[in-house]
C-alpha cells in the first residue's frame, strides 16, 4: 500500500510541477512550512481538538459538540487521515 502512495504522490507532484513551473525546492519548503503548522518539526503532522463557539474542545472526528450540540467546526479532509 506504501508504495502505491508514493507512486501516486510522485505522479500528482510530476504532473503539477510539469503544468506550474513549481521546483523541487518549493515543495521542500511547504513540506518544512505544513511540518511546523503544529509547532514541532518533525515530519508528522497531528491534528488536536478545536474549539467550538461555546467554548469546549470538540475532537476532531466529531460531527457535533458533546457539550452544547452544534455541529463541529469545519476541518480539512486531511485532517481525518
Amino acid at each position: 500500500m506504501i508504495h502505491r502512495l508514493t507512486l501516486l504522490c510522485q505522479s500528482l507532484w510530476d504532473l503539477l510541477s510539469e503544468a506550474s513551473g513549481y521546483t523541487e525546492e518549493q515543495l521542500e519548503a511547504r513540506l518544512q512550512y505544513l511540518d511546523n503548522t503544529d509547532g514541532t518539526a518533525d515530519r508528522r503532522r497531528r491534528v488536536g481538538p478545536s474549539s467550538c463557539r461555546c467554548g469546549a474542545q470538540v475532537n476532531p472526528r466529531a460531527k457535533v459538540c458533546l457539550y452544547c450540540g452544534a455541529d463541529a467546526p469545519p476541518r480539512s479532509a486531511f485532517d481525518l487521515i
